[in-house]
């Protein structure tokens, strides 16, 4: 569906055949709940009434609210998984390749920086906080190799890691769980960039903080 085709029909043959998938292990499923939304006050909040009516101006630009209300909700509640740091180093990189070595080195340095995040806002796939980090990013490494969507390739002494053909997409997936909470660094690092910072002399805060 995310390449354009149309949806596959749902039947019981389909259901039947794919029963296999429940013999397979694919790691934790988390779930989580951020506060629940009452319709009623979120319309109260704006003073309108179901009671009272509601036109079709002010209930569209309700229906917009409500869906960010949910949308940052989902993202408030949302767990930052092992595989999805992992994806967002390698995706991150914007190279056709990446050494192993760094990409790990990359994915620790991301799951340091979210840790660092004021007032507990990133919730981690327990691993990634309480157990050893490396491990734990390894085998989502692993994971994603055999899934089929990154491809390990040796030249010389090196490890190569690169996003199998036509994976771009499946990986999105994957970085998007993750990426809300490194906007304001995201948005800072394209000023750097539009004012052509470069490792060395200090550039201009005030340049940078314009470009922001």
């Amino acid at each position: 569906e995310l390449h354009g085709r149309a949806k596959e029909k749902e039947s019981a043959a389909a259901m039947v055949k794919s029963a296999g998938v429940l013999s397979g292990r694919y790691g934790h499923v988390f779930i989580t709940f951020d506060e629940p939304i009452s319709l009623a006050a979120h319309l109260s909040s704006r003073g309108l009434s179901r009671a009272a009516g509601i036109g079709d101006d002010a209930r569209r630009a309700a229906v917009q609210t409500l869906g960010h209300k949910i949308v940052y909700g989902i993202n408030r509640a949302g767990i930052a998984t092992a595989t999805a740091i992992v994806a967002t180093a390698l995706v991150g990189m914007r190279h056709k390749g990446i050494d192993e070595a760094q990409l790990m080195a990359v994915a620790r340095a991301l799951v340091e920086h979210l840790s660092k995040k004021p007032g507990a806002a990133v919730r981690f796939e327990p691993g990634l906080q309480d157990g050893d980090i490396a491990s734990d990013l390894t085998a989502a490494l692993d994971r994603l190799v055999d899934d089929g969507l990154l491809v390990r390739t040796r030249a010389g002494e090196r490890v190569i890691v690169q996003a199998a053909e036509d994976a771009a997409l499946r990986l999105e997936v994957y970085k998007n769980q993750i990426l809300h909470h490194i906007v304001p660094e995201a948005i800072v690092a394209a000023a750097l960039a539009a004012c052509g910072a470069r490792p060395g002399p200090p550039g201009s805060r005030a340049e940078v903080a314009r470009q922001a």
